[in-house]
């Protein structure tokens, strides 16, 4: 592993894999000291570039000509071992059939299995591809000057394009049309439309606009539906309290053939209970134990229509609930979202890294069906506070569970051996 410092001027992109086609994870500022770990070439387009592999102060693949090593002469250019790889830039000399291509540069487009003298190139020269061999080739530098993601703009672009221009159209055909003329009739004639930018950014407000309708139209569905379940869970609620009444009144027929011990054991049951119960209603009524904002990885839509998964900042709030224990609860799209906590697992994710976030932890448990919850905080502290937090919490409900679940095993065998005494007390002549 070897030291670089980025020389870009505009720093370097960091990304997840050593293909071009990996997503994003960062950038660099020129001038940031880099460690490189590994070295490689890949193929991007109909040219091979060097790409490597920073392991700190962030984990990502960059270009290697975006960086220079420390112990190198920045003046000096760099050594390229032959044979010299696509998109290498060299010059012609020597050509005694040929005096118009004498000292024109050209770029490699495919290089010879080895090097020699004798192997031939093929090089590219204003539009013509052409095989040259090497004792003909003088080697200039390894890599353009332009922008090496500068083609990766334009095959977003034209992508863009083509995706819109159908669905774009017909919205175009619903509108006033009279600024701006007809509409292109191809991609390519799309991006080449003068209006373009301006239609475009018409389009992207108006299915804003309609994805707002449809979100409140939604919003009072939704409430509509609440209404309906509470007016039904009333009625349900209702019938239950009348269907219940027959057996108490012979439950507590039953109670009065008890002894007069065997009623102060079963009062001191319920009394244990009820102070249960209230103990677990005043945790429900506390305050949050913490709260703040978190980035979390979900689900999102684009306005495209397409679904990815994305890190999205939302308002966290540790409570602990009186039925499901802690819990993580935040708001998103008109409702409250919940992560319970209750036997499950957090660690701090330094090592491994798998978000490729600097300050990231995770919320394990076997029943999570889609794996590990992964959350990212802003910095190393609020990170370190939600961490201990949601450790503490879960371990304090497992420990003012535990008398309260062994109470309710002691008064449940007491009940059973009351109900048992009563029936055998009936049975008897």
């Amino acid at each position: 592993m070897s030291w670089y410092t980025v020389t870009g001027r505009k720093g370097c992109q960091l990304r997840a894999g050593s293909l071009l086609s990996s997503h994003k994870v960062c950038e660099v500022e020129c001038g940031t000291r880099v460690r490189v770990e590994t070295v490689k070439r890949v193929v991007a387009g109909d040219r091979e570039v060097e790409r490597c592999e920073i392991v700190l102060p962030v984990k990502g693949w960059a270009s290697l000509r975006l960086l220079r090593r420390e112990d190198e002469d920045p003046a000096a250019p760099a050594a390229v071992e032959e044979p010299w790889p696509a998109g290498a830039k060299v010059r012609l000399e020597g050509l005694a059939g040929a005096p118009d291509l004498e000292g024109k540069s050209a770029v490699v487009r495919e290089a010879p299995a080895a090097a020699g003298g004798d192997e031939r190139y093929v090089v590219a020269l204003g539009g013509r591809l052409l095989r040259v061999r090497r004792a003909r080739l003088a080697f200039l530098e390894h890599a353009p000057e332009d922008d090496v993601y500068a083609y990766e703009a334009e095959a977003e672009a034209a992508a863009e394009a083509a995706t819109l221009f159908a669905k774009m159209r017909r919205w175009y055909a619903s509108t006033s049309t009279a600024a701006t003329g007809p509409y292109p009739a191809s991609p390519a004639a799309l991006r080449a439309w003068a209006h373009y930018g301006d239609v475009k950014g018409r389009y992207f407000r108006a299915l804003e606009a309609a994805e707002a309708a449809d979100a409140e139209r939604r919003a009072a569905d939704a409430e509509a539906e609440a209404r309906r379940a509470a007016a039904e869970a009333e009625a349900a609620a209702a019938a239950a309290v009348d269907g219940a009444a027959v057996p108490v009144g012979r439950h507590a027929a039953a109670l009065e053939k008890l002894a007069p011990a065997a009623k102060k054991s079963r009062r001191t049951s319920i009394m244990m209970a009820k102070a249960v119960a209230d103990a677990e209603a005043e945790r429900d009524d506390a305050a949050p134990a913490l709260e703040g904002e978190l980035f979390y990885k979900t689900k999102v839509k684009s306005l495209l229509g397409k679904e990815k998964m994305a890190w999205k900042k939302f308002h966290f709030a540790l409570v602990v609930d009186a039925d499901a224990g802690p819990c993580l609860e935040w708001a998103a799209r008109g409702s409250t979202m919940r992560v319970v906590l209750e036997g499950c697992a957090v660690c701090r994710d330094d090592a491994a890294a798998p978000t490729g976030k600097v300050y990231a932890f995770h919320v394990a448990h076997e029943s999570f069906a889609a794996g590990p919850k992964y959350f990212h905080a802003a910095s190393l502290v609020i990170r370190t506070r939600w961490v201990d937090a949601i450790a503490d919490a879960v371990a304090d409900f497992a420990a003012a569970a535990a008398p309260a679940k062994q109470t309710a095993k002691t008064a449940r065998r007491a009940s059973l051996a009351l109900e048992a005494a009563v029936v055998h007390d009936e049975d008897e002549p």
